[in-house]
């Protein structure tokens, strides 16, 4: 998906260096999804999951900056599976 890619690219790019200077980092996710999209064995992480395996990466790469996520979904039954994921 093209928000996924931007994600993994331009967001990658952007906390890296941005990152540098500014302590902490705020993505808002407005359409959170449920965190993972197909199903079985063509299973792929969502926006929310990317979002927060970037900030673990920092974290554990002793980078200066912090990587918060705000995930939105509206839909209650997608939200209880992003929650449970």
């Amino acid at each position: 998906a093209i928000k996924h890619a931007v994600l993994d690219g331009y967001v990658r790019t952007y906390v890296s260096i941005r990152g540098r200077f500014q302590g902490n980092i705020t993505i808002i996710d407005g359409f959170a999804g449920v965190g993972y999209y197909g199903d079985g064995n063509d299973r792929h992480p969502g926006s929310p999951v990317l979002i927060a395996r970037l900030s673990e990466e920092l974290r554990q790469a002793g980078k200066p900056c912090r990587l918060h996520g705000i995930f939105i979904e509206r839909d209650r039954e997608c939200y209880d599976d992003l929650v449970a994921n």
